[in-house]
């Protein structure tokens, strides 16, 4: 493994370890048993391969989207992840996403407000809210306050 990819494992285990402490685990605890590990086990894979296979697929269709890269393919899995159930994030923050994957918290929310409610609007289904997204209304309001606002103009720009 090359220095790069090193530092990048270790910042990536450092936000795992913090996530898992704040919900009360040690990173020990955060093993790779999946629901589909049980269901492979306990089902066994004649099952898969039927209507669910079908559904698995098309999940992973979703998840290829945007790319073969690993990078890409991960985004959108923590994104689904959060929205529908953070427990299997271990408390990690969209702040701790950003920094592991090298994003800004906004980037994070951007995407989960992409899939969930863009997609779903394209369908003609209404959207989904995850609980720490803001409301329509809220988004709304927030945008008629800033409206006019020009605290930023003018930054990075010299002053004579």
């Amino acid at each position: 493994m090359s220095r790069e990819s090193d530092a990048h494992d270790v910042r990536i285990n450092s936000i795992l370890a913090r996530a898992a402490a704040r919900r009360g685990y040690n990173q020990e605890s955060i093993t790779t048993i999946t629901p589909l590990t049980e269901l492979m086990a306990t089902e066994g894979r004649a099952e898969l391969e039927g209507g669910r296979a079908d559904v698995l697929k098309q999940m992973l269709l979703f998840f290829y989207a945007d790319g073969q890269h690993p990078g890409a393919v991960l985004r959108r899995v923590f994104a689904v992840a959060k929205a529908l159930d953070e427990s299997l994030l271990e408390g990690m923050t969209l702040t701790d996403m950003a920094q592991m994957f090298g994003e800004t918290k906004a980037a994070q929310s951007w995407r989960i407000q992409k899939i969930f409610s863009g997609y779903q609007r394209a369908a003609g289904v209404n959207g989904f809210k995850a609980s720490f997204q803001k409301s329509e209304a809220a988004r709304a309001a927030y945008s008629r306050t800033q409206r006019g606002n020009t605290n930023r103009r003018g930054k990075g720009e010299k002053t004579k």
